[in-house]
C-alpha cells in the first residue's frame, strides 16, 4: 500500500500509475481524506496492489483459524484476477462444519 497526497484524485492515480506501472483503471484505492480550503485543495489516497490484498487475506484467515486453536498453512494462487487461497489443516472437518 502506498499513500499519495495531491490536489486531485486524478493526479494521485496518475502518480500511482507511474510508480506501480499499473494502468490507473486497474488500481484499487481508498480516499483517506479530502480537504477543500479557500485557496487550496488536498486529497490523500491509499493505493493497493494485488499483493497487498493477498497478504491481508492470508493473515486474516490464519489469525481467525488460529483463534480456534487450529494450526493452518495457506497456499495462494491468482488466476484471471481471482485470488484462490487453499487452507491446509489437520482438522479440516471442524472448519467445514
Amino acid at each position: 500500500m502506498k499513500t499519495y497526497t495531491t490536489k486531485t484524485l486524478e493526479e494521485a492515480l496518475g502518480q500511482a500509475e507511474k510508480d506501480l506501472l499499473i494502468p490507473a483503471k486497474d488500481l484499487s484505492y481508498k480516499v483517506i481524506s479530502e480537504k477543500i480550503g479557500l485557496f487550496s485543495k488536498k486529497i490523500v489516497v491509499e493505493v493497493y496492489e494485488v499483493s497487498d490484498a493477498v497478504t491481508f487475506a492470508e493473515q486474516y484467515l490464519m489469525q481467525a483459524i488460529s483463534e480456534l486453536g487450529i494450526e493452518v498453512k495457506t497456499k495462494t494462487s491468482i488466476k484471471e484476477q481471482i485470488i484462490y487461497i487453499t487452507l491446509d489443516t489437520s482438522r479440516n472437518p471442524i472448519l467445514i462444519g
